[in-house]
């Protein structure tokens, strides 16, 4: 997802190092925000020894020729052969009611059908389906509804509320000013690896500076020059109901907790004062998120 100025600036590093490196990805995925189309060129116009793996296997047969239309282009063509694709290759549970066919323009209630087509189906069916959405509120709105879902069925066990930190969308430029840090206020701040919650007065944003508190109560104070010459991550504080059974992914890696990003890990233990134990393969961890 990089130019042709940065990928020639690696390779020529790569180069003078006397270094060898493979060039992985898709073509038609991996598109670059500066200008220029890099992993293109490569396989096009440079002397590199080029492999192409263009199979699909991780797909039903019937679904195949979707994936294939989508790849091509052809949006039309691929909404045409899912729709001849009948909802009932999907395993039900008893009595599930079945949607009308494969693609339904749901306008407004496209989050309760989700839901709905969700919960009729079994166990093993809805840990093999995978939900695509567009913003983020969806996203949240939909785990609710699978959460509560997943309750119901007694697929989750006990469980307490618990604080996460969300990560707030925020521009770098925003934040190199101490009325920009301010208007985060109470919020969490991420730098260097360490949380501090943002406490600003109206004095210190005249004086331009704000005071970062770290988890031991000390303050500590930064100025908007300052911030610039740092990466600052803006978070929020919301509780989560936490769950037995529950699967969860961490949203970045942090080296120091030993958490690495996207990685999924299962809720095995929700103690009484709210620390959670997880579980992936023969690893284990706790969290304390009253720590975190």
């Amino acid at each position: 997802m990089v130019g042709n100025k940065i990928m020639t600036e690696v390779l020529d590093v790569i180069e003078r190092g006397g270094g060898r490196a493979p060039i992985s990805g898709d073509r038609a995925q991996l598109l670059s925000v500066d200008s220029g189309t890099p992993f293109s060129l490569a396989q096009d116009r440079s002397a590199l020894t080029t492999a192409v793996v263009n199979e699909i296997v991780r797909q039903r047969p019937e679904l195949r020729p979707v994936i294939e239309a989508i790849i091509a282009g052809n949006i039309q063509t691929a909404i045409d052969t899912m729709n001849r694709v009948t909802p009932d290759v999907v395993s039900r549970r008893a009595g599930a009611e079945l949607p009308e066919q494969s693609v339904i323009n749901s306008g407004d209630k496209v989050i309760t059908h989700i839901l709905d087509d969700y919960r009729g189906r079994t166990a093993e069916a809805q840990k093999e389906t995978l939900i695509v959405v567009q913003t983020n509120r969806d996203k949240d709105e939909l785990n609710r509804g699978i959460h509560q879902i997943l309750v119901e069925q007694g697929q989750l066990q006990g469980g307490r509320n618990v604080p996460i930190l969300v990560r707030e969308s925020t521009r770098t430029e925003a934040l190199l000013s101490t009325a920009g840090l301010a208007q985060h206020a109470g919020k969490i701040a991420l730098i260097q690896e360490q949380y501090y919650r943002i406490e600003v007065t109206q004095k210190r944003v005249n004086d331009g500076v704000v005071t970062l508190v770290d988890e031991h109560g000390k303050g500590h104070l930064l100025s908007a020059f300052e911030s610039s010459l740092r990466d600052i991550g803006i978070y929020r504080q919301e509780s989560r109901h936490i769950a037995v059974g529950e699967k969860i992914s961490f949203t970045r890696t942090d080296k120091e907790r030993g958490r690495v990003m996207n990685s999924d890990w299962t809720v095995s233990e929700v103690s009484e004062k709210g620390k959670i134990t997880i579980t992936k393969g023969d690893e284990s961890r706790e969290l304390d998120p009253n720590w975190a």
